[in-house]
Order: structure tokens, then sequence, then C-alpha cells
């Protein structure tokens, strides 16, 4: 299923994500905190649209595919990409 593929594909990149940024010890533990909260936040959505899908029902279905879960998606992907991981394009280009 798709959802499980997303699912498994953030949980990858985010782990590796983090691994990276917990090897820069000049990296803020508060931001280091709140990137992993955020993180977690998308993938514990990502398994709760999921379960919806596992649920069978074809209403449930079809209003996360259309509705919900593509707005979330966007708006969270959006978000956190154009901010949070640009600000932290912008702290590893000052530490050069």
């Amino acid at each position: 299923m798709a959802i499980a593929g997303l699912r498994d594909y953030t949980v990858f990149h985010f782990t590796r994500e983090i691994e990276l940024l917990e090897k820069v010890p000049t990296y803020p533990a508060d931001a280091l905190a709140k990137h992993k909260a955020a993180h977690k936040f998308f993938v514990d959505k990502v398994e709760s649209f999921e379960k919806g899908f596992g649920d069978g029902n074809l209403a449930s279905v079809a209003e996360l595919a259309t509705g919900e879960m593509l707005a979330f998606l966007v708006d969270w992907l959006g978000s956190h990409i154009q901010n949070t991981d640009m600000t932290l394009e912008e702290y590893f280009n000052y530490q050069g």
C-alpha cells in the first residue's frame, strides 16, 4: 500500500536526518528536540491515515485520499521543507 511506503520512507529519511544532526556538536539541542518532535508528529499522522485505509471503509478511504490526508501532506511537507529544513540549510551555511 502506498501509505505504508510513505511511512517507511519517511521513517528512513527522518532517522538518517536526525543521525546527521546529532553528529553536529554545535547544533542546538532545543532545535534538535523540536525537529525530532516534528518528525514524530508526521509519522504518527501518516500511521493514523494508514489505519483509516486499513479499516476498509470506502467512504473513509475516499475522504482520506481526497481531503484530509492530501491537505495534511501538502501543508506539513511544504511548511517543514520551506521553514524547518531551510533553517537547517541556513545554519549549516553559516557554520561553513
